[in-house]
C-alpha cells in the first residue's frame, strides 16, 4: 500500500517511544470472530500502524456472547428505534448489545486511548457505513453500528476511523496525526 512520506516519517519517530493506544475491531487484527467464523485481516494496519501503536482488540458481537460462529446481522428500522437483528430468524439482540457496551464503555472510559479504528459496514462497528433497512425491508438508510455510535458519543473528541477511510492516504495522515497528537497531550498531562 502506498505511504507518504510524512506518514512514514510520523511512525518511525514513534516506534521507539512510549506507544499510543489505539482501539480496533478485533477481525482487522486477523482474529476469526466474525460471524462466519472469518476475519478481515488488514495488512496495513496489523503489520505498519501496528509497529506504532497499541492495539486493544473490541468485538462487540463475539464479546457480548454472541458466538463465533453465528448467525448474521443486519440494523432494522422499527418505528424509529433502530434494532440489530438476525437476518434469517429476525432474534432482536439489540438489549444484548447495549447491555454488553453499558459495561465496555465504562472500561474503556479508564483506558487512554488516542483512537479508535472500525470495521466498515458492520452491523456493530460500522462508521456511518452500516445499511440499516427498513422494517417492511425497504430501502437502507446508511448509519454508524451501535458500538460504533455508542462509542462516538461518549467520546466525541477521539478520533475515529474505518479501514476503508484509512484507504485513502490523505485521510490516513490526518488520521495518524491526530491519534498521535492526542497521545502527546496524554503525556503531557502524566
Amino acid at each position: 500500500m502506498q505511504q507518504t512520506l510524512y506518514t512514514a516519517l510520523m511512525l518511525r519517530d514513534y516506534v521507539m517511544s512510549d506507544k499510543p493506544l489505539v482501539g480496533i475491531s478485533t477481525c482487522l487484527l486477523g482474529e476469526k470472530v466474525r460471524y462466519d467464523g472469518g476475519s478481515k485481516l488488514d495488512p496495513y494496519l496489523h503489520d505498519v500502524m501496528g509497529t506504532c501503536v497499541e492495539f486493544v482488540a473490541v468485538c462487540p458481537e463475539a464479546e457480548s456472547g454472541m458466538g463465533v460462529p453465528r448467525e448474521a446481522m443486519r440494523l432494522v428500522n422499527v418505528e424509529g428505534d433502530i434494532r440489530l437483528m438476525t437476518q434469517r430468524t429476525a432474534k432482536n439482540m439489540t438489549t444484548q448489545m447495549q447491555t454488553w457496551m453499558q459495561q465496555k464503555l465504562a472500561a474503556i472510559s479508564s483506558l487512554p486511548l488516542c483512537g479508535y479504528i472500525f470495521k466498515a459496514r458492520s452491523p456493530s462497528c460500522g462508521l456511518m457505513s452500516a445499511p440499516c433497512y427498513q422494517q417492511d425491508g425497504g430501502e437502507a438508510k446508511i448509519v454508524s453500528g451501535l458500538f460504533a455510535k455508542a462509542l462516538t458519543d461518549r467520546f466525541p473528541a477521539l478520533p475515529v476511523a474505518d479501514e476503508e477511510q484509512l484507504h485513502n492516504v490523505q485521510f490516513r495522515d490526518n488520521f495518524i496525526e491526530r491519534v498521535f497528537s492526542m497521545h502527546r497531550k496524554m503525556c503531557r498531562m502524566r
